[in-house]
């Protein structure tokens, strides 16, 4: 194939081998329901429907979920691993995300890094933005020459923590930050109803995300910025900056009142 710059190269995408059949979805888009309010649920459809849709489109920001554990986050994201093909999909944990080593996770489509919480948040910050933003990246491998690729990832994270990764000089806007609502899990035959489901009816829904109507959503776009995201960035600030805001904001003494006055 001819790049857009001219240049001739190989193209190494395999689409899924999945057939699409029309069908019922109603368990995953009720499973969603209950997780999030309805602007995350709909960024979170935007952005499967577009890995589907128009995968060579990537999404500049990664989509970060904060849930308690056992709610469901993998019959969210696990769920499309059969969806966009098992060789488009890879989940990984933090170390391997900034690992000087990258062939794990750079050739894919779909990269899921579960239980994401970064030790030193300011450099974690600056390792992945350029993965999450460049239009190539240098793919690493252990014992092979590095060379360069086109980047086509599309970056998904979940995390246990209220302050994940460090989000007070975000101003690129490089993470949407969603919260599930929900903080018990359901009852066991709830998720045994949703599995038997998932065996039988995937073919719905990559069908139902190829049709899904993403007029006016890009995904270029920059993010909004949810309550999630300020609560995240509020509690990324050291805890000096931290309280200078809450006396601020509170007009708390000693800054509720003039720090300075006229002589006469």
């Amino acid at each position: 194939v001819k790049t857009d710059s001219g240049e001739l190269a190989y193209n190494l995408y395999k689409p899924t081998v999945m057939q699409p059949r029309h069908g019922n979805v109603d368990p995953w888009l009720s499973h969603l329901d209950w997780l999030l309010n309805e602007q995350d649920r709909v960024e979170l459809i935007c952005r499967l429907a577009n890995i589907v849709q128009r995968p060579q489109r990537r999404t500049l920001s990664m989509y970060l979920l904060i849930e308690p554990q056992r709610i469901g986050k993998t019959m969210i994201f696990d769920i499309m691993r059969e969806v966009v093909g098992n060789h488009n999909y890879v989940a990984i944990n933090p170390g391997e995300l900034i690992d000087n080593y990258n062939s794990i996770f750079v050739d894919r489509l779909m990269v899921v890094c579960n239980e994401l919480l970064e030790h030193n948040r300011t450099t974690f910050y600056e390792r992945i933005k350029p993965l999450i933003t460049d239009e190539y990246v240098t793919r690493k491998e252990k014992y092979r020459s590095n060379f360069t690729v086109p980047n086509h990832m599309h970056f998904f994270a979940t995390t246990n923590h209220d302050v994940a990764v460090s989000l007070p000089d975000d101003k690129e806007g490089r993470f949407y930050i969603a919260k599930c609502l929900p903080r018990e899990p359901k009852p066991r035959h709830y998720y045994d109803e949703f599995y038997a489901w998932k065996a039988a009816n995937l073919p719905c829904l990559l069908e139902f995300l190829q049709n899904y109507d993403l007029e006016g959503w890009e995904p270029e776009h920059r993010p909004i910025t949810t309550d999630a995201k300020r609560i995240m960035a509020a509690n990324s600030l050291p805890a000096y900056e931290r309280e200078y805001v809450h006396l601020l904001s509170n007009k708390l003494e000693p800054l509720g009142q003039d720090l300075f006055t006229s002589m006469m």
